[in-house]
C-alpha cells in the first residue's frame, strides 16, 4: 500500500469531493481544528475510506471508481466479494454497484 506523500501515513482516504476542498481540510485538520457540517461530514467519510481502504486494498479503489456507487455500498460490496473469496470478479461488483444506484436514482426522481 502506498503512504501519503506528504505526511508519510500509510492510511489514505479517497473522496469524489474537489481537490481544493479535501486540502483545505487536510490542512485545518492538522492544526487540530473543530468541525461541523458538510466539512465534518467529509472529514468523517475519509476517515471511513481509508479504514475500508486498509481492509479491502486496491478492491475498494476500484468499486469506488464505479458511477454513482457509494461509500456504504463499495464497503458492502467488497465484503460480499471477500466472502465469497478471490474469486468474484470486482468488474462484475462494480456493474451490479452501477446498477444500484441507477435504480435509485430512478426511483428516487419518479417519487415510487
Amino acid at each position: 500500500m502506498k503512504k501519503c506523500p506528504s505526511c508519510g501515513r500509510e492510511t489514505i482516504g479517497l473522496s469524489t469531493d474537489s481537490y481544493e476542498n479535501v486540502f483545505s481540510l487536510a490542512m485545518k485538520a492538522r492544526s487540530r481544528s473543530t468541525f461541523r457540517g458538510k466539512r465534518l461530514k467529509l472529514l468523517t467519510s475519509l476517515k471511513r475510506s481509508a479504514e475500508l481502504r486498509k481492509e479491502y486494498e486496491h478492491n475498494l479503489d476500484m468499486l469506488l471508481a464505479g458511477r454513482g456507487i457509494r461509500l456504504s455500498d463499495a464497503s458492502n460490496l467488497a465484503a460480499r466479494m471477500k466472502k465469497e473469496g478471490e474469486g468474484g470478479d470486482v468488474i462484475d461488483l462494480v456493474i451490479e454497484g452501477e446498477r444500484d444506484s441507477l435504480r435509485r436514482r430512478y426511483f428516487a426522481s419518479t417519487g415510487q
